[in-house]
């Protein structure tokens, strides 16, 4: 059962920072936040500008080195690191600007957001 700070996650609903309508995002206790709806918008747009419209992905096997792709606003993707399912949050620093080639190597399948390219 996921845990959730009911005090924190009304104080971002009632100063703003979470807008979805149907509720769904949250904070736990611990202080991360779950992100859903109209409420993922702000945090793409943060990390596509950290990007500078370029994939932030490490290339395996060169030192320092990242894939560089363009990516557009439109196309990019969030890449989770950890993903949430290990822990990981919808935080600036636990996210990562991803060109769809490597967001699909990295998880070796096709992530279920592939369909908002066609939207």
């Amino acid at each position: 059962m996921t845990r959730i700070d009911r005090e924190a996650t009304a104080a971002a609903y009632a100063d703003g920072r979470f807008k979805d309508k149907k509720k769904r995002s949250y904070i736990r206790p611990d202080g991360r936040a779950y992100r859903f709806g109209v409420d993922v918008e702000p945090l793409r747009l943060e990390v596509f500008q950290r990007s500078n419209g370029f994939c932030e992905m490490p290339l395996r096997g060169v030192l320092n080195g990242l894939c560089n792709r363009n990516i557009f606003w439109e196309t990019f993707e969030l890449h989770h690191e950890p993903p949430k399912s290990r822990g990981g949050d919808d935080s600036v620093d636990g996210t990562r600007a991803s060109c769809r080639q490597c967001h699909v190597k990295r998880h070796g399948r096709v992530t279920r957001w592939g369909e908002r390219v066609a939207q």
